[in-house]
Order: structure tokens, then sequence, then C-alpha cells
């Protein structure tokens, strides 16, 4: 690891830098940088804003630098590190978002937190599911809302999805400019696209704005993330982000969002995704075996199977994956992954017994959009099994992915889909929170 300690990390460097300088520190934080517990390793590059370690909230140094690296990298315009989450971009997103938004089902609860929270008028396009799984949405999707919408001035969509599967971006972008209509992603799981020729291209690219988790697929902290966002929309965002984000963000995630960027770089140059790529295919190869066909390659999803069991049996062998539903396993592959570990990975899976894929019943969306209800009014909480014909006042579904099942203001039905998953949100004591009757 130590051929990565020079690279081009403006933020990485200035922490070592200072580290080094044994300097007294008489300013954030209160360990002072070293007290000899097991946080010593990280101690001393833990610090706050000084005259040389730059500013989140207005960037004009090694932030700014660092910044500008990622953008260059990935072809964006401009690029704003998060130290709060993808969540904080989403956030920042919706905040911006003007006239009436159109968004998916199947997006994360935090946009529709954040369409609750900014009362927001929305309407929300429903996607095709398919084996208990959301499609993406499609252009031909988008072009019928908007039809029926007129008043859409944004749109924010989610691509790629949990499992490596990305909307038509590019014809929705096209789509989005002739109609004069400003297009966000949330693209959580797509930090790593644009690096190498075997990955889709950046999704900065083909929006006006998106964010994405580089903890998810990259060598960053959890809790990092970054917005790509054009020059027409980048103020406007940057001052939102500015309300959102912590005044006192970690200068360690924010080293570690620089540190992802240089060290991906690296690894393409040298050519460890077309290793990587190589050993996935020879996994999804594996006889016996079905796996998801996706647009992203390091995405690894195991498909047609019993989600429950496999992912079990998986961590008998010593496997933690990232989640199963009712019939897949979802593996999150990074570009940099040990060839050994996706060896072992590979003789594990040739010794899995083949496990009777779980049916869904599937539930179709019968309209092609709905509006986002603004409901008031007194609440109480129902078992699940009572719930059925209630107006649901407090968004659920399942973890992960983290997408509600049911949206605030909308009649439940079937509520006992809520049990298929691993965890749930939204829920108190397996009870829902609805509107009185």
């Amino acid at each position: 690891m130590l051929k990565f300690l020079y690279m081009h990390t403006p933020i990485l460097n200035m922490l070592k830098n200072y580290a080094n300088q044994n300097s007294l520190r008489f300013h954030m934080p209160g360990h002072k940088g070293n007290d000899g517990s097991f946080f010593n390793g990280v101690f001393p590059f833990d610090i706050t804003e000084l005259d040389f370690s730059d500013n989140l909230l207005k960037p004009t140094g090694v932030i700014a630098q660092a910044q500008n690296l990622f953008a260059n990298a990935v072809g964006a315009q401009n690029c704003f590190f998060i130290t709060n989450g993808s969540t904080c971009g989403v956030l920042a997103l919706v905040a911006c978002s003007q006239g009436k938004l159109l968004v998916e089902r199947a997006s994360h609860a935090s946009v529709f937190n954040a369409i609750d929270l900014f009362g927001k008028n929305a309407v929300v396009a429903n996607n095709r599911v398919k084996d208990g799984k959301f499609c993406p949405i499609t252009l031909k999707q988008i072009e019928e809302c908007v039809a029926i919408h007129k008043d859409v001035k944004t749109i924010l969509l989610t691509s790629p999805n949990y499992y490596g599967e990305c909307c038509e971006i590019e014809k929705i972008y096209e789509f989005c400019k002739s109609k004069n209509i400003t297009l966000f992603i949330d693209g959580a799981h797509g930090a790593h696209f644009g690096f190498g020729s075997l990955l889709p291209q950046s999704i900065a690219k083909n929006c006006h704005a998106c964010v994405v988790s580089t903890h998810k697929t990259m060598h960053a902290m959890t809790q990092t993330a970054c917005v790509f966002a054009k020059d027409s929309v980048a103020l406007q965002i940057k001052q939102k982000l500015n309300v959102f984000n912590s005044s006192s963000p970690n200068y360690l995630l924010l080293a570690s969002i620089d540190y992802a960027r240089a060290y991906f770089e690296n690894q393409v140059k040298q050519g460890y995704d077309k290793q990587t790529f190589e050993i996935i295919e020879q996994i999804k190869s594996l006889k016996n075996l079905s796996f998801l066909q996706n647009d992203d390659f390091s995405r690894l999803v195991l498909d047609n199977t019993n989600g429950a069991k496999a992912s079990e049996w998986l961590k008998q062998n010593g496997v933690y994956v990232e989640f199963n539903d009712l019939s897949r396993v979802v593996f999150i592959v990074s570009l940099a992954e040990n060839n050994q570990n996706l060896l072992q990975l590979k003789k594990i899976l040739s010794d899995m017994p083949r496990f009777d894929k779980v049916e869904s019943n599937d539930v179709q969306y019968a309209n092609v959009c709905d509006e986002i209800c603004h409901h008031d009014g007194e609440t109480m909480f129902v078992d699940i099994y009572s719930s059925d014909g209630y107006v649901c006042a407090q968004q659920c579904g399942g973890y992960p992915p983290c997408i509600p099942l049911f949206l605030k203001g909308e009649k439940i039905s079937r509520a006992d889909r809520l049990l298929c998953f691993n965890d749930t949100f939204g829920l108190c004591n397996d009870k829902i929170k609805v509107f009185k009757k």
C-alpha cells in the first residue's frame, strides 16, 4: 500500500504534514490528536478548520483542489464533498427542485422524506415490478407521466439501483433538455462509474446534477458522498448543501474521498479493473448458478434462488453479502478487490448447493403515476395484519434497499408484504402508523 501514499491527494497530504509537526493543539477536537487509546492511529489526522486546512462550506484551498480533481476525473463541471451521506445531497437536490417534481416509486426513503419536509408538489412514476423487484424506469414511462402532468419542471430518478441496473439515462436526459426540465439523479450506487472503460460512463455527464455515495463502492469511509453539478445549478445546490452539511465536517472523511479518487485512478491505470472483471466473468459462468444481467459488472447478483437460504449458507461459509431479497443475493465488489478474495468467493460459490427460487406475488401499480398527498390528521398505530384500508401516516418499507413500500398518504394494501424483508423502517414494534378513520 505504500505506493499510494504520495499520490496527488491535497487533503490527505495536508493532514499528514500537520500530524508530523507535533504542534501544540489548543483547538478542537478535544482529543488533541493523541490520547494513547485505540484511536491513536487516527486522532492525529482528525482536525478542525485552521488557516491551512480550508473550509468545506467555502473552500478555496486543499478542499477546493480535491473537489476539482474529482470533478475532472469523472468529467463533471463541479464537485461538492459531503460528510453527512448521500441523504444530505438528496435533501439539497429536492430543495432545489422547481415547479412540480417527478420522482420514481423506486426512490430511496430520503427522497420522500425531503418531499414531505419541504412540502413539494410531487408526482410518483410507478416502476414496473418483476420477480419482486422494481425495474428501472424507462423513457416511455417518463414521457407518459410528463404528458399527464405538463407542469413537471424537475425530475429526480435513481440510477443505478441496488442491483446495478441503470435507467435509460442518456435518452431521458435528452428528453428533459428538449422539454426544459431539470434532471437530477440519485446515483448513490454509481460513484465508481466513469473510472475505466468497463463501467458505464459517469452519471454526471447525463444529468444536471447527481449525488453519489463514495463509501458504497469506492475506497472512502462510511458516510461520505459527492454531488456533481452542471454550472447552471451548481451555485444553488452548493447553497443548499451548506444548509444541510455539518459546519464541523470530519477531515478524515474528506481525506478518504480525496484518497478514493486517487486510488481508483491508479488502479485503472494499472489494469486492476480488468483483472476484477475477468474473475467476475468466471464466477458468472459457474454451472448451476444464475446471475442477474445488469449494467455494472462489479455488482454481482445471484439470481433465481432462495435469497435467505443462500445468504445464510454463505455466512456459514465465511461470506457476508450486502443483502438478499426473496430470490436474489447481492455482492458488492470493489474495482480494487483483492484477487485472492474473488477467487475464494468463486470456490465457495462453486460448492454452494442450489436452492429453489422463491416465487414472488408481484403487485403492479394501477396508474402510470400518482400524485403525492400531503395528508394531515390524527394518527394511531395498528397491527400490520389489521392495517389494510387505512391511510399510511409514515412511509415504511424494507431495509435494505430502503425503498418505501407505502408512502405517507397512501392507502395500505397487503401490508403483510413488509414481513418479507430482513429488516424494516417506519414501523414501531411491528405496528404501522396510520391516520384515524
